[in-house]
């Protein structure tokens, strides 16, 4: 693992997480000292990990810089404070986490069918029918530089393509509401991916839908819902999917979610592919019964603490939330303020 591929941006942050493990060796952590505090930090929840030396520097180098620029007043954290304790929730778990995401960059491939095969000996995919969807869509048409490279990159407007990986994390989670089956409760699944971005994961989740289903991909800037819908443009697998309207790219917040017209109420699945302050109420009332949400959540208000959380309603409304593991995305905002635009 070289150097350069541990520092690449979201690398060890936007990770699967195994489990908090306890670090407890210190009454202070010390930012004013900088990398070698958090890095010690990062030693100890990685003991009983195996995570390389070079992972653990690097994570705690990037974090405590990051935090120094936008948190000052939490240089010095004493134990025992709630400030204490949010750190240690939200950094401790980086270093386990980042010896999961090691081993999905070694699903990195030099072509599509080679990753997802990465991905499925690796265990990260594990249903036939996601990776049959997964070996469909040729990530070269929305990863703009290294489409088999398992790592996110960034696509413009501030916004990025996950890593193979996380999307295959996602698409695992909700499958059992995503295909048209006895447990979906419809042989016409809805689903609504939020920050579509390239319209990576907006293929794959029409792919799966089958014939009956319908995905719509919505963006809050026009051009990356411009983007999406011309990347799946260059597939004749895609074409279809455009043609025939199962696939449908729309601008809109998706903090309030989104009604489709004459595309029958509620949604089986939501997936956001951008932090929220909150599970936003608009989103959990589109929700059908049977569904579920995929939305990686902003714990702590300040975008260190980021959770996954499956949120699952039954048949009868009745809505259980599971945390599932800590993440790194980009936050799900307004749309960016362009200069000379005026009021949007």
């Amino acid at each position: 693992m070289s150097a350069r591929a541990v520092d690449d941006e979201h690398r060890v942050d936007e990770h699967v997480v195994g489990g908090t493990p306890t670090v407890g060796h210190a009454s202070t952590i010390h930012l004013t000292q900088g990398k070698l505090a958090l890095t010690r930090y990062f030693e100890a929840a990685a003991a009983a990990a195996a995570v390389p030396a070079l992972v653990v520097r690097s994570t705690a180098r990037r974090q405590a810089t990051s935090l120094r620029r936008r948190r000052p007043d939490r240089f010095a954290v004493p134990r025992g404070s709630a400030r204490f304790d949010a750190f240690t929730t939200a950094y401790a778990t980086a270093a386990p986490a980042a010896a999961l995401t090691a081993m999905a960059w070694r699903c990195s491939a030099s072509s599509n069918a080679a990753l997802v095969d990465n991905m499925w000996r690796n265990g990260l995919i594990s249903d036939p029918a996601a990776r049959t969807a997964f070996q469909g869509v040729d990530r070269a048409h929305y990863a703009p530089v290294l489409p088999y490279d398992d790592s996110p990159q960034a696509i413009g407007y501030g916004a990025t393509i996950s890593a193979p990986h996380m999307h295959a994390s996602a698409v695992e989670h909700v499958l059992p509401y995503l295909l048209a089956s006895s447990s979906s409760g419809t042989d016409a699944p809805r689903i609504l991916d939020i920050g579509s971005g390239s319209g990576y994961l907006t293929h794959v989740l029409a792919a799966l839908a089958g014939d009956r289903g319908l995905v719509v991909g919505l963006e809050h800037i026009p051009e990356l819902r411009d983007m999406g819908e011309r990347n799946m443009a260059k597939s004749e697998a895609g074409r279809k999917l455009l043609d025939t309207g199962r696939a449908r790219f729309r601008l809109g917040d998706g903090r309030r979610g989104w009604v489709e017209e004459n595309a029958g109420p509620g949604w089986h699945v939501i997936h956001v592919g951008a932090a929220a302050k909150e599970v936003h109420p608009q989103l959990l009332d589109q929700l059908s019964a049977p569904g579920c949400i995929f939305i990686p959540v902003s714990e702590d208000g300040y975008g260190d603490a980021q959770y996954v959380w499956l949120i699952t309603k039954d048949k009868d409304g009745n809505v259980s939330k599971n945390r599932l593991f800590g993440v790194r995305y980009v936050p799900l905002t307004d749309a960016p303020t362009r200069l000379g635009s005026g009021p949007r």
